[in-house]
């Protein structure tokens, strides 16, 4: 432990290469979301339970799921033990989606309104897209904070090649798997960088963020 901290101690200055890394990080995540509009599959798997969460809250404004359900997979079975932490997170994307729906149809456009259909699941899946290549963003900042840029952004590329978070970002963006990478990132993060976390500031964030990856998915609380 005395080495690891010796080691993470070392911090070494930034310098345009680092911005320069994330400029290409982010621009490999705009080319993700284009592969997602390619090969995105559209509430896929339990995707479905979380999207009736999201769309009765903002529609409905309750959280009886039932005409939900009914609207996207009448046959399904409906069930209420999903974590609510990925509906609330995406509500700002499935409001931004309705405005521009109800901007469209104001021009002419012949657009469903009522919050089903293709615009609306897209801009649910796009939430967990989109924190999680935050959470990418601040993870090549964090880590290259401690480690020599080229070795932080190999962990970085390594760590995603070998795990199924570029399926969950692109594939089935519906899940909550790119969300919950996201915020037990942001928790991590947060963590190293405050460290060591002695303000109440500190503590309050850091139990805010491990507050919404348990949301997100309940494990992540362990």
């Amino acid at each position: 432990l005395l080495a690891a901290h010796h080691f993470l101690a070392r911090r070494p200055r930034r310098t345009l290469y680092h911005d320069a890394a994330e400029l290409v990080l982010v621009a490999v995540c705009l080319f993700g979301a284009r592969l997602y509009f390619e090969h995105g599959v559209r509430l896929s798997a339990d995707s479905v339970h979380y999207f009736v969460q999201a769309r009765s809250l903002l529609f409905d404004g309750d959280v009886d799921f039932t005409n939900d359900y009914q609207g996207v997979r009448p046959r399904i079975k409906i069930s209420e033990r999903y974590p609510v932490g990925l509906p609330l997170l995406s509500l700002p994307f499935l409001a931004g989606a309705h405005l521009l729906v109800r901007i469209g149809i104001g021009l002419g456009l012949d657009l469903p309104a009522h919050g089903f259909g293709y615009p609306y699941e897209t801009a649910f899946e796009l939430s967990g897209y989109f924190f999680a290549s935050l959470a990418l963003v601040w993870l090549l900042r964090t880590v290259s904070a401690f480690v020599p840029l080229g070795l932080a952004a190999l962990s970085l590329v390594t760590s995603v090649a070998a795990s199924f978070l570029g399926w969950y970002m692109v594939v089935e963006a519906g899940m909550p798997h790119a969300m919950s990478f996201a915020w037990t990132s942001f928790f991590l993060c947060y963590w190293l960088n405050a460290r060591p976390v002695t303000r109440r500031r500190d503590f309050a964030l850091l139990g805010l963020l491990i507050g919404v990856a348990a949301l997100v998915r309940w494990q992540n609380g362990v």
